[in-house]
């Protein structure tokens, strides 16, 4: 049987991909399999939520200006 990674190790795969988006590069920081890390990237979303937290980041920057002007 496969244990699941920890909530700490799939947040460490995660803050990586923000870095880098390559599942490789994930894997090799991580010391885990590229296949791992395709799994948590599909499982846990990690294109939408790097999507949302771009889009909020974008949101923030834009209402800053907009109150300092």
């Amino acid at each position: 049987m496969v244990a699941r990674l920890s909530w700490y190790k799939i947040e460490e795969m995660f803050m990586y991909w923000c870095n880098k988006q390559s599942e490789y590069y994930v894997a090799r920081m991580c010391h885990v399999a590229k296949n791992t890390v395709h799994k948590y990237r599909v499982k846990e979303g990690w294109d939408e939520r790097l999507g949302n937290i771009k889009k909020r980041a974008r949101e923030i920057v834009y209402n800053d200006k907009n109150g300092t002007l």
